[in-house]
């Protein structure tokens, strides 16, 4: 009698168990797929055909929780999705779960689909940009740090391939090393016309002398020593950005025409002014 009742407890004791093992399971897996872009609904449905096998519309909304009508949109949905298929071996409609492998073909068409908006998004960002500065007067202004920040500010002006103007310190190689050189390759590569202003080192002119022509770039200088802080200067369509290299590693794109087209202004007079100060040293 006393082991009849010992198998029995310990049956009970691994059917609860299993429960609490299939709802903790179940439960995870549904905030994976939800991750993977399926609602909650055809989430839990998915999930049920997989644990079921196969289910008809009336037998999914007893399980789930929902109408026979909403059950079998959602069954619809998933059959559209590739993650359920409809049985041609059943009198009364009987869905069965495909095979899981399809969920990575999912998130892989959606994140192709997500890439595709991003790039759409991009090209028409400028305009809607245009639309906001018009009639919101406020420029558009994003902040980065660190070096991964950085590089994708330069980024951003390959991606806009407009003419840049720019004053330049040397301390940006400091940080980005080859990085920045790689970066002069692919705008030339891109037809981006360049035209700044840099100290007149002996290894900066040399370069200058070597490359400009061949990058496309327009080149002025200052004498050593007149342009101390470490911070440089970009315009380039309807961006301004600024980029400091010192102990903060931190930069600035702010979306304006005004400003863009104030700051081309600008970069003539700076252009002269180094022009003069150049002639200046050479006469004395």
């Amino acid at each position: 009698m006393y082991n009849i009742y010992f198998t029995d407890i310990n049956t009970v004791n691994n059917d609860l168990t299993n429960r609490l093992h299939l709802r903790y399971n179940t439960t995870m897996n549904t905030e994976l797929l939800k991750k993977a872009g399926l609602n909650k609904t055809q989430a839990k449905t998915y999930i049920a055909l997989i644990t079921k096998g196969k289910l008809t519309p009336r037998q999914l909304g007893e399980e789930i929780g929902e109408s026979r009508t909403n059950a079998y949109m959602v069954l619809e949905q998933l059959e559209k999705m590739g993650l359920a298929n409809l049985s041609e071996n059943e009198k009364i409609q009987t869905f069965l779960p495909a095979n899981p492998i399809m969920l990575e073909k999912l998130v892989e068409t959606r994140r192709i689909e997500a890439t595709q908006t991003e790039t759409e998004l991009k090209s028409h960002l400028p305009m809607l940009m245009n639309y906001f500065n018009t009639y919101q007067n406020q420029p558009g202004v994003r902040f980065f740090s660190g070096k991964e920040g950085i590089i994708k500010m330069y980024e951003d002006q390959l991606r806009v391939r407009k003419d840049i103007y720019f004053i330049r310190s040397e301390d940006d190689v400091n940080l980005l090393g080859d990085k920045l050189y790689e970066i002069l390759e692919k705008r030339h590569k891109l037809g981006i016309k360049v035209h700044g202003v840099e100290e007149g080192s002996d290894k900066l002119m040399q370069y200058s002398i070597k490359n400009d022509k061949r990058l496309g770039r327009n080149m002025q200088f200052f004498p050593v020593g007149k342009y101390t802080e470490p911070v440089n200067w970009y315009t380039y369509g309807d961006k301004t950005a600024i980029i400091s290299f010192g102990a903060e590693v931190v930069g600035t794109i702010i979306e304006s025409p005004q400003i863009a087209a104030s700051m081309r202004q600008l970069f003539t007079f700076i252009q002269l002014g180094a022009a003069t100060l150049m002639s200046n040293k050479q006469v004395k």
